[in-house]
C-alpha cells in the first residue's frame, strides 16, 4: 500500500507484482501444518512459489523457465548457507588488508563465477524454457485458482485436478492466424525503430530501438520479447537501416536469443562479419511479395541519417515504403533517380517526422492511404513536427504515432488488400496506460 502511494504507476510493473505473489507464495507455504521436516518444508514453499509465480510469468512474458524450480531449491540455501554469509566474512576480514584475505576472495570469486557460467551454459538448451505465443486471461485465471487451491484443506482430489489443469492448460493448441497474410508491426520502442514482418514462413526485422548506453535496450526489453511471444526462433533477414544508436539497438541482445541468417545494413560494422551492404542492386522475393532496396547507392559515400537502408515492398495490389532516417538530400536523389517507385499505399515515414525529412515534393510522390511514425511519447526533439504530420494528412487517411496510439500491426491479404490496420492502444482500450 506505500508503494502504491509513492509510485501508483507501479502496479504496472511485472516485479511488483512477482515480488509480492512470492511473499504471498511463501507466506502459504510456511503455514503448512503437516510439513514437519526442513527438507520437506524447503521443497514445499519452493513448490509453492513455482506454482504461484507461473501464471504471471506466462502473462507478463509468455514463457517460464521449467528448470527454475530446481534451480532455485539448490541455489537459495546454497547463497544463504554459504556465499551471503563467507562474503560478508571476507568484507569484514579485508579491511586489514592482509595478502591471504585478497587470495581468498579471488578464489572465492572465481568459484562464483564457474558456478553462474555453468548455469548459463545450461540456459541456452531450448528444452529449458517453455514459450507460448498465446496465453489468455482465462487460462491466467485457472492457473491462479489452482495455485491458490493447492493450499486447500482436503486438497487430495484439488491437487489432482489442479495438475491435469495446468498439463491441459499449457499444452492446448494455439491460435493459428492465416499464415498466407502479409503482416507488418511497427513496435512501439520509443525513440526508434523496429518494425517486424512476416509472411507464410518468411520473415523479417526492420531496426532494433533505441539503445540506452549501458543502462539496456528497447532490443532486450521490447523486441526479443516480441518475438518471442510470436513464437520466433530465426530470423531469415535482419535490416540494420543506419548506424545510430536508436535504430541500430543492441544486436548482441537479439542474436543471444534468436538465430539471424542473413544481416544487411546502411552502414557496415567491421564487427559482424556476415554484415553485408544494401544496395539497390540488392532484392528478393516471399512467391508474390517484392522486396527491393531503394538507397542508398553505393556511388554516394553517405553516412548517418542519408546512409538509410530504404525499402519498398510490393504486393499485387499494394506497397510499403521504409525509410529510415533519410533526409530531404535523399528524398530528392530518389525522386530524380527511383520516381517510379516511391508511390505507396503504407508508409513509415523518415526520422521519426522531423521537418529535416519528408518534404513536399516527397510527401507528393508517395501519397499513401496510411501514414506510420515512430516517435518517443514528450521526446525531446518535439517529433513529429507539427508541420510534418499537416503535410502528411493532407495526402494519407490516417497517421498513426507510436508515441499516442502503441505498436501498430497492419495485416494485408496475399494479394495486398488491407485486411486489418490495429493500433495496440485502441485495440486493448479497457486498460489504462501510463506514458513514463
Amino acid at each position: 500500500f506505500i508503494i502504491l502511494l509513492l509510485d501508483p504507476v507501479a502496479i504496472t510493473n511485472p516485479g511488483f507484482w512477482l515480488s509480492f505473489t512470492a511473499v504471498i507464495a511463501i507466506y502459504l507455504a510456511l503455514r503448512e501444518p503437516s510439513v514437519s521436516s526442513k527438507v520437506r518444508q524447503l521443497v514445499s514453499l519452493q513448490w509453492s512459489v513455482t506454482l504461484l509465480l507461473l501464471p504471471f510469468s506466462l502473462l507478463w512474458f509468455q514463457e517460464f523457465s521449467l528448470i527454475s524450480p530446481l534451480v532455485n531449491l539448490v541455489l537459495v540455501p546454497l547463497f544463504s548457507l554459504f556465499f551471503v554469509p563467507v562474503a560478508l566474512l571476507l568484507t569484514v576480514l579485508g579491511l586489514s588488508f592482509h595478502p591471504a584475505v585478497f587470495f581468498l576472495t579471488q578464489e572465492y570469486l572465481e568459484i562464483l563465477q564457474a558456478g553462474l557460467n555453468a548455469l548459463q551454459q545450461v540456459t541456452q538448451f531450448s528444452w529449458v524454457v517453455y514459450r507460448t505465443s498465446t496465453f489468455a486471461h482465462w487460462q491466467f485465471l485457472l492457473l491462479i485458482f489452482f495455485a491458490l487451491g493447492w493450499h486447500f484443506p482436503g486438497k487430495k482430489m484439488i491437487r489432482l485436478a489442479g495438475l491435469l489443469l495446468i498439463a491441459v492448460t499449457l499444452l492446448i493448441p494455439k491460435r493459428e492466424d492465416s499464415r498466407e497474410n502479409f503482416r507488418m508491426t511497427l513496435l512501439d520502442v520509443g525513440q526508434g525503430l523496429s518494425v517486424f514482418i512476416e509472411q507464410g514462413e518468411n520473415n523479417l526485422l526492420y531496426d532494433l530501438g533505441p539503445r540506452y548506453g549501458n543502462s539496456g535496450s528497447a532490443t532486450q526489453s521490447i523486441v526479443v520479447p516480441f518475438l518471442q511471444s510470436r513464437g520466433v526462433v530465426q530470423i531469415d533477414q535482419l535490416i540494420i537501416s543506419h548506424s545510430d544508436s536508436d535504430h541500430s539497438g543492441d544486436m548482441d541482445a537479439l542474436l543471444s536469443e534468436i538465430q539471424v541468417d542473413e544481416i544487411l545494413a546502411g552502414e557496415i560494422d567491421a564487427n559482424l562479419k556476415n554484415m553485408e551492404a544494401c544496395t539497390p542492386e540488392t532484392g528478393w522475393r516471399w512467391e508474390s511479395t517484392l522486396f527491393q532496396i531503394l538507397s542508398p547507392d553505393a556511388s554516394l559515400s553517405k553516412t548517418g541519417n542519408n546512409a538509410s537502408c530504404v525499402i519498398k515492398i510490393t504486393l499485387p495490389q499494394a506497397s510499403i515504403l521504409l525509410t529510415g532516417d533519410i533526409e530531404e538530400t535523399i528524398e530528392k536523389r530518389l525522386l530524380t533517380t527511383k520516381p517510379g517507385l516511391l508511390a505507396s499505399d503504407i508508409i513509415v515515414i523518415a526520422h521519426h517526422g522531423s521537418r529535416t525529412s519528408s518534404s513536399q515534393f516527397f510527401v507528393d510522390a508517395v501519397n499513401p492511404r496510411i501514414v506510420l511514425n515512430s516517435s518517443g511519447y514528450l521526446n525531446r526533439y518535439h517529433f513529429p513536427d507539427a508541420g510534418v504530420k499537416q503535410r502528411w494528412l493532407e495526402k494519407g487517411e490516417v497517421f498513426l504515432d507510436t508515441a499516442m496510439q502503441g505498436a501498430v500491426e497492419s495485416e494485408l491479404d496475399i494479394n495486398g488488400k488491407l485486411v486489418s490496420l490495429s493500433p495496440f492502444r485502441r485495440e486493448h482500450q479497457k486498460y489504462c496506460y501510463w506514458n513514463r
